[in-house]
């Protein structure tokens, strides 16, 4: 679908629903502001949400001689990196979609698709269509919140988005959650063929200590069991996506793999401990069966006294929102620090992927609850197949609103 048939099917639909919500309650319904535009029934049966998020990427590179000389002089430049309109609804109480298009590319590309419906006894939750699989709280937390302009390497063994069928759910006050899914691999169009990977993942979340919304530590296990019977590949860049890829197993015949993931979270008031280790291990005799790992391990601080947000029900955390406003009597917005380290290894055996560390440091100026600017300095050291090692500095900025 281009980019001008994705964008009236999107505009079509929200209009079309939004006259529907209103016909449905004869004309009982209200329309008003929440972290985006609302349209919601009196009685609470239909609730409509229209959003977007706009992301506008600068980044500047400096390269060792070793780095230039395995991957060739990377280029300044910049780019939206995201460019995304939705529309996500409840309608009859217990019945859900959302659908949201990226425009960033210069096409459209499908990010998630679902249907769905709520509050099944023990099943929780289903959704049918596209959406992340459940593995790694890095990856499930959206790029609106997120500490750093990237996530960490850890998400070279997540996945993407995929279609499937997805089932969650929270327990004893969302002192517990689960999720688990059946997956199939596909492309930016969200059709899949004969050929895709099958894939089957699961994640266990508790809450140990919880002692209040922002006091409490988050503790989880996800895994992932993907039947390729063909060939996969990783790959992946330091954590700036104007950068070129450095990291790349290559195609490479594999039978399965499976991924397992523990991650875990701490926050108390302005402060935050987050970490995550990806460990996959795959079945391909042709390869003497390579195993590849990442880790990543951060810390924030929050210098206006705001503190993290924690879906407590789906284990995700959630949107910031200042204490003062820019600009709002006198407020300077909320300011947050953040420091991250991240590590991937893809040489095992007979595959040489090459390796990546990095250290980002972070500054986030979060203008209101949906603007913000962020900054990232990211050290990055690089071993290249042959076992070269080299370094680059990535220094990288953000402008964003979303709603």
């Amino acid at each position: 679908m281009n980019k001008k048939r994705a964008l009236a099917a999107w505009t079509t639909a929200a209009l079309v629903l939004g006259a529907g919500v209103a016909s449905a309650q004869d004309n009982t319904f209200k329309v008003f502001w929440k972290d985006g535009v609302r349209f919601e029934s009196v009685d609470g049966n239909f609730k409509v949400k229209m959003g977007g998020r706009l992301m506008y990427d600068a980044a500047f590179f400096t390269q060792d001689n070793d780095n230039e000389s395995s991957y060739g002089e990377m280029h300044d430049g910049s780019e939206f990196r995201r460019a995304r309109i939705e529309t996500d609804a409840t309608i009859y109480e217990r019945f859900l979609f959302k659908i949201q298009y990226d425009f960033a590319d210069g096409g459209s590309a499908l990010k998630d698709a679902y249907v769905g419906i709520t509050a099944i006894p023990y099943l929780g939750r289903v959704r049918i269509g596209q959406s992340y699989e459940a593995i790694s709280l890095d990856q499930l937390t959206s790029s609106k919140y997120s500490e750093f302009m990237e996530r960490g390497l850890t998400t070279t063994f997540a996945g993407d988005r995929n279609p499937g069928i997805n089932f969650n759910n929270a327990f004893f006050g969302d002192r517990l959650t689960y999720a688990v899914g059946v997956f199939r691999t596909a492309g930016d169009s969200g059709n899949t063929d004969g050929d895709g990977t099958w894939s089957i993942t699961g994640r266990l979340t508790g809450l140990p200590w919880y002692q209040e919304e922002n006091k409490f530590l988050h503790v989880g296990l996800a895994t992932r069991y993907a039947d390729v019977a063909g060939t996969t590949r990783f790959r992946a860049r330091p954590e700036a996506h104007l950068a070129e890829t450095v990291a790349d197993t290559g195609n490479f015949e594999v039978t399965n793999y499976v991924t397992l993931g523990p991650e875990a979270a701490f926050v108390y008031g302005p402060f935050s401990l987050q970490g995550e280790y990806m460990y996959t291990t795959t079945d391909a005799p042709v390869y003497d069966d390579p195993d590849f790992h990442a880790y990543t391990f951060s810390a924030s601080y929050w210098l206006t006294g705001e503190s993290r947000n924690f879906k407590t029900d789906i284990a995700e955390f959630d949107r910031v929102k200042p204490k003062r406003n820019l600009f709002q009597s006198g407020g300077l917005g909320a300011w947050e620090v953040a420091l991250r380290y991240s590590n991937l290894d893809l040489d095992d055996e007979l595959i040489s992927g090459g390796k990546i560390s990095d250290v980002t440091v972070g500054l986030n100026w979060q203008w209101n609850p949906n603007m913000r600017m962020m900054v990232n300095y990211v050290h990055s050291d690089i071993e290249d197949e042959s076992g070269l090692n080299g370094s680059m500095n990535t220094y990288q900025a953000r402008w964003q609103v979303d709603f």
